[in-house]
C-alpha cells in the first residue's frame, strides 16, 4: 500500500522542498446519512462513512466538538471529522451491499517549487474536495485531477498492463486486493474564511494539483491532506456497474470527501516544522509531536456518542435500495430523478437503552482467578447488547450486569473472585456488541459494567423485606 502510494504520490524530488508525509490509518467511526457541511442540522442527502472524533454529528460547534472523548485516528490530539461516500455492489437482483472500508489520512509536505512556508489548519476549518455531481474527466482541468483509483494486486501480476494504470473512474475489471478511491484536498487558502457555500475559501495550485504555486487570491499553504479510502471490493464478483457509491454513481468520477479541522493546532504546526525526513515513510512513530498522543487501542475502541440516523446501511445484509431514495445514475448525463416517496426514517442513539435503573458505569476487568460476576450468565451470539444485559440481569433480581467479549453477560450483586470493580481505560472495552455494532460490550477479558441506581436498589430490597413479613 504505502509502496505503491510512494510512486504515485511521492514521485518528483526537488532541493526546493521535501517529500516528507505521515500517514494516519483509521476504521470507520459509523455509517450514517448526515454532511455537517452540505446539509447542516439534517438528514443528509446519501450515507458516508465518517472517520474521526466521535462527537461528529449532522452541525459542527467547535467547543462541542472539542469535548470528544476519543477519535477513530490514533493520533488523538487530531479531533477533526474527514467522511466520503460510502460503496456499494449492487447484485444482479438489484439489492445492495455495503462494501466493507477503512481509510488513509495522509498529510503531505507539498510546498511549490518556491518554497511556501506550510500553516496549519485552523479549528473550524471545513474543506471539501471531489464532486458528487461530476460526470468526467478533464485532463487540463486541475481539480478533476484531485480525484484517481489504483487497483491493488500486491503480486504485481498486472504491471504494465493499461487497464490497471492509475485512473480517474472505476476499473474494467476487479481489484485482487481491493480499491483504493482517492482525494487530494486544495492546499491554497484565502487567509481569511474557515468555510464557504461553494467551497472558494481554498483552491487548488495553479496548473499543478500537487506542486503548483497558490494563486494570488490564496496566499496562504496548508500542508496537504490526501485521504486514501480502501475499499474490499475483491470480496464480491465483478460486473460492469456493479460499484456504485451511496448517491447512485456507478462511474465513479462524483468520488468526493469532506474535513473539518479540529486539530490541536500547535501540535500540527509543530509536526509540519519537525517532521520533514522522507526517509521516515510516513511513520507516526517518527513525528515527536505527534507521538505523545497516539492511542491505537483508544482509537480501536471509539464509539459514536450522538444519534444516528436510523436506516440499514446494507452492512450485515443486502438493502433493497440505496438510502435516500438515491436513483442510479450511469454515464455521463444528467441525474435521472427518482420519482419514489422519501420517508423520515427517524434517529436512533448509539448505545441501547438499559433496563430501569441501570446505568453504564464503564469498563472493568475480570480478576485472574475467575469470573468478577458469578451470579448468572447468558450469551446470545446475534443480539447482544447492553439492554439486553441488563434486562436478563434485572429480571432474575441482580443490581450488577456486566457484557463481555461481544456476546456474553454475567449478573451479580457483588464482586467476586477478589475483584474490585475498578474502573479501567474505557477503549479497553472494545468489543462491538453482537447486536449492535454502535456500542462496545466488554472486550478481551475485560467487562462493560452496568449498575442499578441506588434508588432503584433501595426499591428492591424494600420490596424483599415486605416478601419476607408476608411469608412469615
Amino acid at each position: 500500500m504505502l509502496n505503491s502510494f510512494s510512486l504515485v504520490v511521492l514521485g518528483f524530488a526537488s532541493a526546493s522542498y521535501t517529500n516528507a508525509f505521515w500517514r494516519m490509518p483509521s476504521d470507520p467511526l459509523m455509517i450514517n446519512r448526515i454532511d455537517p457541511i452540505v446539509t447542516p442540522g439534517k438528514i443528509g442527502l446519501h450515507a458516508h462513512v465518517f472517520h474521526g472524533a466521535n462527537t461528529a454529528m449532522n452541525k459542527y460547534d467547535p467547543a462541542h466538538q472539542a469535548k470528544a472523548t476519543c477519535t477513530t485516528i490514533e493520533v488523538q490530539d487530531d479531533l477533526s471529522s474527514y467522511w466520503y461516500p460510502q460503496l456499494y455492489y449492487q447484485h444482479t437482483n438489484g439489492s445492495f451491499s455495503a462494501i466493507r472500508t477503512y481509510a488513509n489520512m495522509y498529510y503531505i509536505q507539498r510546498p511549490s517549487f518556491t518554497g511556501e512556508k506550510l500553516v496549519a489548519f485552523p479549528i473550524g476549518l471545513k474543506m471539501i474536495a471531489g464532486s458528487p455531481m461530476r460526470r468526467t474527466y478533464n485532463a487540463s482541468n486541475v481539480a478533476d485531477n484531485a480525484v484517481s483509483y489504483v487497483c491493488q494486486d500486491f503480486a504485481g501480476g498486472h504491471d504494465g498492463d493499461p487497464n490497471w494504470k492509475q485512473r480517474n473512474d472505476f476499473f474494467p475489471q476487479n481489484c485482487p486486493n481491493s480499491m483504493r478511491a482517492q482525494v487530494l484536498f486544495p492546499p491554497c487558502w484565502d487567509g481569511k474564511r474557515l468555510s464557504s457555500s461553494d467551497n472558494s475559501h481554498v483552491s487548488y495550485p495553479l496548473k499543478d494539483v500537487e506542486h503548483g504555486k497558490c494563486p494570488p487570491s490564496h496566499p496562504k499553504r496548508f500542508i496537504t491532506l490526501f485521504i486514501e479510502a480502501v475499499f474490499d471490493v475483491q470480496n464480491f464478483p465483478y460486473r460492469k456497474n456493479g460499484w456504485t457509491f451511496s448517491f447512485g454513481d456507478q462511474t465513479g468520477f462524483g468520488f468526493h470527501a469532506d474535513f473539518i479541522s479540529q486539530w490541536d493546532t500547535k501540535v500540527l504546526q509543530d509536526a509540519i516544522d519537525q517532521c520533514t525526513d522522507p526517509a521516515t515513510q510516513g511513520a507516526i512513530d517518527k513525528c515527536p509531536p505527534l507521538v505523545k498522543s497516539v492511542n491505537k487501542a483508544r482509537a480501536n475502541a471509539c464509539q459514536p456518542l450522538h444519534s444516528l440516523v436510523n436506516e440499514d446501511y446494507g452492512v450485515a445484509q443486502p438493502i433493497p435500495k440505496l438510502t435516500g431514495d438515491n436513483p442510479i445514475w450511469t454515464g455521463t448525463g444528467a441525474k435521472p430523478t427518482c420519482g419514489c416517496t422519501q420517508t423520515n426514517p427517524g434517529i436512533f442513539l448509539p448505545n441501547s437503552t438499559l433496563a430501569s435503573g441501570f446505568t453504564r458505569a464503564g469498563c472493568v476487568s475480570e480478576p485472574s482467578n475467575g469470573r468478577l460476576l458469578t451470579g448468572a450468565s447468558m450469551v446470545d451470539a446475534k443480539a447482544m447488547t447492553g439492554e439486553v444485559c441488563s434486562k436478563f440481569c434485572a429480571s432474575k433480581g441482580f443490581k450488577l450486569a456486566a457484557t463481555e467479549y461481544a456476546q456474553e453477560c454475567y449478573c451479580g450483586n457483588s464482586f467476586a473472585n477478589g475483584g474490585t470493580g475498578q474502573l479501567i481505560e474505557p477503549w479497553l472495552c472494545d468489543a462491538p456488541c453482537k447486536g449492535r455494532s454502535t456500542e462496545n460490550c466488554g472486550g478481551s477479558r475485560t467487562l462493560t459494567l452496568y449498575k442499578a441506581s441506588a434508588a432503584k436498589r433501595s426499591k428492591r430490597h424494600a420490596e424483599g423485606l415486605e416478601s419476607q413479613r408476608l411469608v412469615h
